[in-house]
């Protein structure tokens, strides 16, 4: 089997720039919206949106750490997802993919539950393992 071809299976881990970027930005809105505009119901609304966005982020990465353990690109295309107790689910790309040289995003969708939005940094992912993924996604076998 050719390297290229050979599995690649990518544990997931929380990205702390990720964080960084989701946290801060949404604080950072929240703060612009605060600044710029004068207190009244619709900026409250506005903040109060940015809130729940947020929080919404929040739980889906939360959800994420606790039902995914690794995902797993074979080499004949497919996508499986290891849970974490084990089990390896049979998925499929439920969307586009973004891909640049830092950073992958990816949605699968998983037979029998929910799709899972997937977030791969250098920082979160082992080197060698986003190279390789990156590759594959980008020249098909």
């Amino acid at each position: 089997m050719e390297p290229l071809a050979s599995p690649i299976k990518i544990p997931i881990v929380t990205s702390p720039m990720v964080n960084r970027l989701l946290y801060g930005g949404h604080l950072l809105a929240a703060f612009i919206i605060f600044a710029a505009f004068p207190l009244s119901i619709y900026s409250g609304g506005a903040i109060i949106g940015v809130g729940v966005s947020l929080v919404i982020q929040h739980l889906d990465r939360v959800d994420l750490s606790a039902r995914v353990d690794a995902i797993l690109l074979r080499s004949n295309d497919r996508w499986s997802i290891i849970t974490r107790h084990g089990e390896i689910v049979t998925a499929r790309l439920a969307g586009s993919v973004f891909v640049s040289p830092w950073l992958v995003v990816l949605q699968l969708k998983p037979q029998g539950m929910r799709i899972v939005h997937i977030v791969l940094t250098r920082d979160n992912t082992q080197r060698q393992s986003l190279r390789r993924l990156i590759v594959r996604l980008r020249v098909p076998m």
